[in-house]
């Protein structure tokens, strides 16, 4: 999934954001963006995707976000 990356509610991700990982409570903590002059057209490869931190997860890069990955509180804008 290309940036900008979406919540299942269709709001933009953005760093700060509270969510859930299934069980796991989380925060957005980076969007990690490959520069387009380096893009190979595939995000795994890349490395791109929102990067989440948490008590019980540690730290989880992903490029796409599905329907367990719930949005609990906005971050605020800026």
């Amino acid at each position: 999934m290309p940036a900008p990356w979406n919540h299942t509610t269709g709001e933009t991700v953005r760093i700060g954001d509270l969510v859930r990982l299934g069980a796991w409570p989380g925060v957005v903590v980076d969007l990690v963006e490959r520069p387009s002059s380096e893009s190979t057209g595939s995000s795994d490869d890349a490395g791109e995707g929102v990067l989440f931190e948490g008590p019980d997860f540690g730290r989880l890069l992903t490029a796409t976000l599905g329907p367990d990955v719930r949005l609990v509180r906005r971050a605020p804008p800026g």
